[in-house]
């Protein structure tokens, strides 16, 4: 194999251990939400990408319960990005919805998009609180389309049956890898959800990652590139590929003589690559096979 079909084929990634940048990467966005909280980077990802900028008064509010009007936000930045903008709304759509209520006009997207034909009664009810059963809906047809149809539900939660409202959305969506329920076999179709559960749902259903601010980046004289990986979450980071071949491939991280595995997604056709692994920073050497 020509060795330009080779570059990049193996790589060693090298944990490095320095809390100047382990505090670079994990600064605290929201007030109301410390960086050891435990959805923390979920919802600094969220904010990163543009999906949300707060409650207000620089707070996320984790534990307040999202409305339908605040899902059709996100939802509609989660499907066309954090800059998205949709018309003006016209008051029309939904009897409950004025053109100048909050979301409107993203509610009437949302609708247009076919992703939500309203509460019924030609109403959308943009102030009730998003269930867990209703999120499994929107983030299906969000992420697969407005026509697609799950496989029938087979009774994978112990508190949804197949013939329950959204089932088999919700077990398509535990097929995704996007929940595994709410503790003990359990989905808890009927439990509101909060802002911060909404964060992992849709960094997880959307595939978001947290791209890696310029000031965090390195490039030493060796070659190799320093990058801030956000624990779970995956980070992006932009490697030149020229004319190679890439495929997918593992990473090693380092740490003393213990080795722990990361994966990574290579994608030759936007030179980039997305990284997940568990640990805060990491040095990347691209390895040339010979």
């Amino acid at each position: 194999m020509p060795l330009r079909k080779r570059l990049f084929d193996s790589f060693v990634v090298v944990l490095i251990l320095s809390s100047f940048w382990a505090s670079a990467a994990h600064a605290q966005r929201f007030g109301d939400v410390p960086s050891d909280y435990w959805a923390a980077d979920f919802i600094d990802t969220l904010a990163d990408v543009g999906i949300t900028a707060g409650c207000g008064n620089g707070n996320y509010c984790p534990d307040a319960s999202v409305s339908r009007a605040q899902m059709a936000v996100f939802l509609e930045r989660g499907m066309n990005g954090g800059t998205f903008s949709p018309p003006a709304a016209t008051g029309t759509v939904f009897n409950d919805v004025g053109a100048g209520d909050f979301a409107a006009a993203w509610i009437e997207q949302l609708f247009a998009d076919g992703i939500t034909a309203g509460c019924g009664n030609n109403n959308y009810c943009p102030n009730d609180a998003v269930t867990r059963a209703e999120m499994a809906v929107f983030l299906e047809r969000a992420t697969r389309g407005s026509n697609y149809s799950p496989p029938p539900a087979t009774g994978v939660f112990s508190d949804v049956s197949p013939g329950q409202f959204a089932a088999a959305w919700i077990e398509q969506l535990a097929a995704d890898g996007i929940t595994s329920g709410c503790g003990g076999g359990k989905y808890c179709p009927d439990a509101e959800v909060k802002r911060d559960q909404m964060a992992v749902f849709l960094v997880r259903a959307f595939d978001l990652v947290k791209t890696i601010p310029s000031a965090m980046a390195l490039s030493p004289a060796d070659g190799s590139q320093q990058v801030g990986l956000e624990p779970i979450v995956s980070a992006i980071f932009s490697e030149t590929v020229a004319d190679a071949t890439v495929s997918d491939a593992t990473f090693s991280l380092s740490r003393d003589s213990d080795e722990i595995p990361a994966t990574v997604i290579l994608d030759g056709s936007n030179n980039k690559a997305k990284l997940a692994s568990d640990k805060t920073l990491a040095l990347l050497t691209p390895h040339t096979a010979t």
